[in-house]
């Protein structure tokens, strides 16, 4: 079957712009990290005895994600609810306060403090961020439960 050719007569013919665009605004937000997982924003010392002068350790991970070629992203941390001007304390049972420090890159660099710390350029990828918990020495005669502590975390770009 033959098909007839497509006629147009002399101007039936229109063309008209079409704009096409997107907005990238500049911003950068915590993240669950890569894995998808919700592990971001927790520092677990775990269960340990309550041996006098133990030194204990843990570490945490918050992970940021930036769009790409944002400004440099900082993080600052608040010293917690539990705080003594800038010694962090976890509360337990009865009120008895256990001092703990966080610090950046290893368990024996320098402390995290309550000043916005630069932790690179922005990326499209999730950045992950670790955090380090040190209770240096835990105190003599805790009580044994739960002790906890609630630090923020600001996101500056």
């Amino acid at each position: 079957m033959a098909l007839a050719a497509l006629s147009i007569p002399p101007g039936s013919l229109r063309a008209e712009p079409l704009n096409v665009s997107v907005q990238v605004p500049l911003d950068c937000e915590f993240d669950s990290g890569a894995s998808g997982g919700v592990t971001s924003g927790l520092i677990d010392f775990g269960t340990t005895g309550a041996v006098a002068g133990q030194r204990v350790t843990a570490i945490g991970t918050v992970y940021v994600r930036c769009n790409l070629l944002t400004a440099t992203p900082y993080v600052r941390l608040d010293y917690g609810q539990n705080a003594s001007g800038t010694q962090r304390r976890l509360i337990g049972p009865s009120g008895f306060l256990v001092p703990y420090e966080l610090r950046m890159g290893s368990a024996a660099a320098a402390l995290w403090d309550d000043q916005p710390h630069s932790i690179g350029y922005g990326t499209t990828f999730s950045q992950a961020l670790p955090i380090y918990g040190v209770i240096a020495s835990l105190p003599a005669g805790l009580p044994d439960g739960g002790y906890t502590d609630l630090v923020h975390l600001q996101l500056d770009y």
